[in-house]
């Protein structure tokens, strides 16, 4: 939806990579393999495809990288996530509305997508989650990551915290499910600021302590 790479830094980055300018170019100067390869090297391009029409013209079509999250830690990693845990630069042009991660978050690892138990892949799973559900998308705004490893949620009303805990694929899903029928039925509006805090850690229940 937003621009995170535009077509004028894209035509830029592939003029660059020619040895003479782009107007004087013919079909025949063109490699189409190159100006894909060329385009998927920008941080923000998850994939670019070129081919030549009937009309002998070039066309490129490129798919921009959607993110899923935003790290901020304690250690200095400062980017965005996508949605196969792909690190990308922050944006000159646009700041993603993506829920932000931060506190003890460990340090990057490349196949971090290959390991379930990585806490960065846990991330990425609780992130994907959130997003498939629009009133989790709506609600979180902030994960924090505790010394204990444990996540931390931040709403985006109110200014309480929800502490979800260590993170199990079935075992935080559960818990969230019992978040939403909180905040849908056992949490009226005007009853929100009366709360500091929701804790989904315990069996089967929410545990709201009061201010």
């Amino acid at each position: 939806g937003k621009t995170l790479v535009t077509e004028e830094e894209l035509l830029d980055r592939l003029a660059s990579s020619f040895t003479k300018p782009m107007a004087e170019l013919t079909l025949g100067d063109i490699d189409i393999e190159r100006v894909e390869t060329v385009l998927e090297g920008q941080a923000f391009v998850a994939d670019a495809d070129a081919y030549v029409d009937d009309d002998q013209q070039l066309n490129i079509i490129v798919r921009q990288r959607v993110p899923l999250l935003r790290i901020i830690a304690e250690n200095g990693q400062n980017s965005y996530l996508d949605e196969n845990g792909v690190r990308m630069p922050l944006s000159e042009t646009y700041t993603a509305r993506v829920p932000v991660v931060t506190g003890n978050i460990v340090l990057w690892q490349d196949d971090f997508m290959d390991h379930p138990d990585h806490q960065l892949y846990q991330l990425v799973a609780l992130a994907q989650y959130l997003r498939a559900d629009a009133f989790l998308d709506a609600l979180v705004e902030q994960v924090y990551v505790n010394t204990k490893g444990e996540f931390i949620l931040a709403p985006k009303v109110g200014d309480q915290v929800i502490f979800l805990g260590r993170y199990d694929k079935k075992r935080s899903e559960e818990r969230l499910g019992r978040l939403k029928t909180f905040y849908r039925e056992g949490l009226p509006y005007e009853g929100w600021r009366k709360y500091k805090s929701f804790d989904l850690r315990y069996a089967d229940q929410v545990v709201a302590k009061k201010r």
